[in-house]
């Protein structure tokens, strides 16, 4: 029988191997990393500087590719554990097009500002040896300013028996756009992200995001959303009789309906329930051609008027009868 206690006896020898293992190891790290080499990485570009007086009109790269040149310590640091998220480039000093000087073409040598860039980098121990792209071309247009209307892109509907009190109210219905006037040209009102409320029994209040098509690029908003406002009230039906009025009349006659008023049925909402009256309302029942209605014996009726706050609104009779009569 194999005695197990002597079996995982400490041996001494590969205590040392082991030990002799782990330091070569850390040597071999300690050299590598110790060496420098050259690495690549991606940033978030942003542009200082900028006129004034003026906007890009095209859009410029959302990130640059930067070549890093460092010890292998560094890179690990920089790779690993803080890397820059982003790089600013500086638009102060710029040349315009070679052959383009009447136009608004300019051109950014990133070569140029190399050593720029590399500073943002030095608490890193890297150098930065190449930027990528290495020239950007683009358009400067004048800033102007534009005012549009807001499209609230809101959807809703309600519960059974809840209605909108009022309308849809949104804050702010216009807007003040700065931008390049080339873009500002192309846009005649500004809409927002999509929202959907459904089966509302209660006032609904909120804020929604401006939505920017990828062409207004260098457009200056002074807010970010809209507020918004759906006032909600339970709705009960009612009935009113209102007398009916004839149109169109030829000269020389007389129409006579029966009955001569009729009966609308409406929702309203239970704060403006007493405050709806028979004069808001407008029934019509047209004549039109006189030898016509001697083919017909019933005239078909209209409500022309009635008051907003009255919702779904019908009559209860959709033609009536007549007499005519001559004067």
């Amino acid at each position: 029988m194999v005695n197990i206690k002597k079996y995982f006896r400490f041996n001494p020898r590969i205590s040392v191997f082991i030990s002799c293992f782990f330091i070569s190891i850390l040597f071999w790290l300690m050299i590598v990393f110790s060496k420098e080499y050259t690495y690549k990485i991606k940033v978030k570009a942003l542009y200082a500087n900028v006129p004034s007086d003026k906007v890009v009109s095209y859009k410029l790269p959302d990130s640059l590719d930067l070549e890093v040149y460092g010890a292998g310590f560094s890179l690990y640091s920089l790779n690993f554990k803080n890397t820059p998220q982003e790089v600013v480039i500086n638009l102060g000093h710029l040349k315009k097009s070679k052959g383009n000087f009447d136009s608004d073409e300019y051109q950014i040598n990133l070569g140029q500002q190399l050593n720029y860039v590399s500073d943002q980098f030095a608490e890193f121990g890297v150098k930065v040896t190449k930027i990528f792209p290495e020239q950007i071309s683009f358009f400067f247009d004048a800033k102007e300013i534009k005012i549009v209307k807001v499209v609230p892109n809101i959807s809703y509907s309600f519960a059974p028996q809840y209605f909108i009190n009022g309308k849809l109210e949104f804050f702010p219905e216009k807007i003040v756009l700065k931008g390049p006037k080339s873009v500002l040209n192309k846009i005649d009102s500004i809409t927002t992200e999509k929202v959907t409320l459904n089966n509302l029994s209660k006032d609904a209040i909120g804020f929604i995001d401006f939505k920017l098509p990828k062409y207004y690029s260098g457009l200056e908003l002074p807010a970010k959303k809209i507020a918004y406002k759906i006032s909600v009230e339970k709705f009960t039906e009612r009935e009113l009789e209102i007398p009916i009025s004839t149109i169109d009349v030829p000269l020389g006659f007389s129409i006579k309906t029966f009955p001569n008023t009729v009966k609308v049925v409406f929702s309203v909402g239970l704060s403006s329930f007493k405050s709806i009256t028979p004069s808001m309302f407008v029934v019509n029942a047209s004549i039109g051609n006189i030898d016509s209605l001697s083919k017909t014996s019933m005239l078909k009726l209209k409500l022309e008027k009635f008051p907003d706050k009255a919702k779904n609104c019908r009559l209860q009779k959709e033609k009536v009868e007549f007499i005519i009569q001559r004067n």
